[in-house]
């Protein structure tokens, strides 16, 4: 049965975009995190990894939301990168 949530990004981008970072992204991670993005379409909801890690034999984190169409970027530091920061900046 359908339960009520509350979705609290890890950061939330000046441009809108929201940035999930994950660390070890498991199948509850995972499955939790397709449900969002499914149930808020409207939403730009980007992963930030800090490693590509394995799902299995032949998966990864980026084979996980390549196939999902969710943007990813992988960074050992966890910097997000440059252009999710600028893409749709409005200019005042």
């Amino acid at each position: 049965p359908e339960t009520p949530h509350t979705y609290l990004p890890d950061f939330k981008l000046d441009n809108g975009i929201y940035v999930e970072a994950k660390g070890n992204f498991d199948r509850d991670a995972r499955k939790k995190m397709a449900l969002v993005c499914e149930q808020n379409p409207s939403l730009d909801i980007r992963l930030l990894f800090m490693r590509d890690n394995r799902i299995g034999k032949h998966k990864k984190y980026s084979d996980w939301c390549k196939q999902r169409g969710i943007k990813y970027h992988v960074s050992l530091n966890g910097t997000i990168p440059e252009e999710w920061t600028t893409e749709g900046a409005k200019d005042d």
